[in-house]
């Protein structure tokens, strides 16, 4: 680089990036994305990999130290690539009009977080948005200063001044929290010490309590955060009423929270019992155990109880038996061993907490596991069901691989989805894994089985697997038979209508026509075996090439294939039978 920059304080390192190569000459990043084995989304996002952060130590004789405190490198090293999702803002730029007025166009590091919406030296609401065209803005455009769609200038901006004390009072704890890396005892005593990523799962609860309530900042404003909290990335406005009202839930605890449980409480069951759920997750969230410890009496308020029936309502005893009120629930998972005692005080853990432990849903995919004797489930008296702690974590240990800080590749969730056209589910996944067929790593030192990564290694070697797999249920596929017939897709259809070779099993559209077809081995086998090109023919019976062909024109033998081919197809049968009759000749 012929010109070289300083970085600013506070500056991201992408910013400083794109200013540099800017300076330079250069029109994108997408090269040297390339050149770093890297992709242009993680520059962006501000994560460097150790090649991108030595060639930048090059350049600006900065050491890689300083650099990475630029980055969003800790992030990913402290709670795994699948929280930076919730904790930064992706693919997308917030800015302070005024920062930016003032000093020059550059990309502070705190603008990433999605919890904090103001800057505090301005009071100012960042913008996430082109304030002409309303348009997101990406980090290459906003360092150039224009915008593309619309050609407004970011630096003639200017943003909402925000004169509440809560919010920003609110603001200075995130920020706070951000900088410091956990929380201090000062404004939220119940939250000391709670890390972003643990605040974030806590928010993500609470957010079903808050679902439809106005806000406390401008009551007009009506919080809607109960399906996807992640979409208030991409909108500051919803961020920080939402994050604002999280923090007076918790500020003078308990007497705001009562106040939300009070007007909760009146809501009909069906509205508040969700609600309630929710929250109860809390307790199998490690860094939110004190949290709940606290909470946790607040959440079961009189209306929950239920109702026994009056006796206008009783079921007749002859019914009884029928009433969904005496019925028993049955356990989902078909194989559990039966213990004659009631569950030890140690030892063992619901369903409910394993399923979160392993960071999957709901207790489905666990039961899954259970009848697939991954796991053993036990069941005590007075219908408990369990789980072995030491056998669960034993499991869990195993299923999401070597733990490797800095090892990046493809999550969980992206690893199914590669393989949807081959419906594999998580618990054939989980048993690849169990017999060592795949081996996941883990960026977190104890992770859940959805921090899981997989390598382009593991990959291909799942591809293989699900071959052979689909090989065994279905069958080759067209492109597969092609490839071992040495035919193209006319000839195949044409050996289909002379009755050679025949499909095991056919897909089709609506409209009829064929879509997909799978082949049976054992019929290609049989086919390569009786089927042979002149040169193998040669070969496997030791007769000249030339006399083959004498035969074929001399009509004692038939191309078996029917001109579908350029070269003549000899049938096995056929030329055993003549070369018997030349002998008894």
């Amino acid at each position: 680089m012929n010109t070289v920059l300083s970085i600013e304080k506070n500056e991201s390192l992408v910013s400083y990036v794109l200013r540099l190569i800017y300076a330079n000459g250069y029109t994108n990043i997408r090269s040297f994305a390339k050149d770093w084995n890297t992709n242009s989304s993680d520059i962006r996002n501000n994560l460097f990999n150790r090649k991108a952060l030595e060639a930048i130590e090059t350049w600006s004789d900065i050491p890689i130290q300083a650099l990475e405190r630029h980055s969003h490198n800790k992030w990913v090293r402290e709670a795994g690539r699948s929280i930076v999702a919730t904790i930064l803002m992706r693919n997308s730029v917030k800015y302070c009009a005024s920062c930016v007025n003032q000093r020059g166009l550059y990309h502070q590091s705190l603008w990433s977080y999605e919890t904090v919406t103001i800057c505090l030296e301005h009071n100012e609401l960042l913008l996430d948005y082109c304030y002409r065209c309303k348009k997101k803005i990406m980090m290459d455009h906003f360092i150039m200063g224009v915008c593309p769609q619309c050609e407004g200038i970011f630096s003639y901006a200017s943003g909402p001044t925000i004169l509440d004390p809560l919010s920003l009072q609110a603001q200075e704890w995130f920020q706070s929290m951000i900088i410091s890396g956990n929380a201090g005892s000062d404004k939220l005593p119940l939250l000391k010490g709670i890390k972003l990523n643990d605040y974030l799962t806590l928010a993500n609860r609470l957010s079903h309590l808050l679902q439809g309530s106005p806000s406390v900042v401008d009551d007009s404003y009506v919080l809607n955060v109960f399906k996807n909290i992640k979409k208030y990335q991409s909108n500051n406005k919803s961020s920080y009423h939402f994050h604002t009202n999280v923090y007076q839930l918790m500020d003078a605890f308990p007497a705001n929270f009562k106040d939300t449980m009070e007007r909760i409480s009146d809501l009909s069951p069906r509205k508040r019992n969700p609600k309630m759920k929710a929250c109860l997750q809390l307790q199998y969230d490690p860094g939110l155990k004190q949290v709940f410890k606290h909470i946790a009496p607040l959440l079961y308020v009189p209306s929950l109880s239920i109702h026994k029936p009056s006796n206008s309502q009783k079921v007749p005893k002859k019914l009884q038996k029928f009433s969904r009120k005496t019925s028993k629930v049955a356990c989902a998972a078909n194989d559990y061993i039966i213990m004659d005692h009631e569950v030890p005080a140690e030892g063992f853990i619901r369903r409910t907490e394993a399923a979160n432990r392993l960071g999957i849903s709901d207790k489905v995919q666990l039961n899954e596991f259970i009848n697939n004797k991954l796991l053993t489930l036990y069941k005590f008296k007075k219908s408990q069901y369990y789980i072995s702690e030491i056998e669960f974590e034993t499991f869990l240990r195993r299923v999401r691989g070597v733990y490797q800080a800095e090892k990046q590749g493809r999550t969980l969730y992206e690893f199914l989805k590669q393989f949807r056209s081959y419906k594999l589910k998580l618990v054939e996944l989980v048993e690849m894994i169990l017999q060592g067929k795949i081996k996941p790593m883990c960026s977190l030192k104890d992770g859940k089985l959805t921090d899981a990564t997989f390598s382009n290694e593991e990959l291909l070697a799942c591809r293989k697997l699900l071959i052979h797999r689909r090989r065994e249920q279905k069958g080759y596929t067209k492109k597969q038979v092609e490839q071992l017939l040495k035919v193209d897709y006319a000839t195949l259809l044409g050996l289909e209508r002379l009755g050679i070779l025949q499909p095991k099993e056919e897909l089709f559209y609506t409209s009829g026509k064929r879509r997909i077809s799978y082949y049976d081995p054992d019929c290609i086998e049989r086919i390569l075996q009786r089927y042979l090109t002149i040169n193998q023919t040669s070969s496997l019976y030791g007769i000249s090439k030339t006399l083959i062909q004498k035969w074929f024109k001399e009509g004692k033998l038939h191309d078996s294939f029917l001109g579908l081919t350029k070269n003549y197809i000899v049938d096995r049968q056929e030329i055993e039978h003549l070369l018997e009759m030349r002998d008894l000749c």
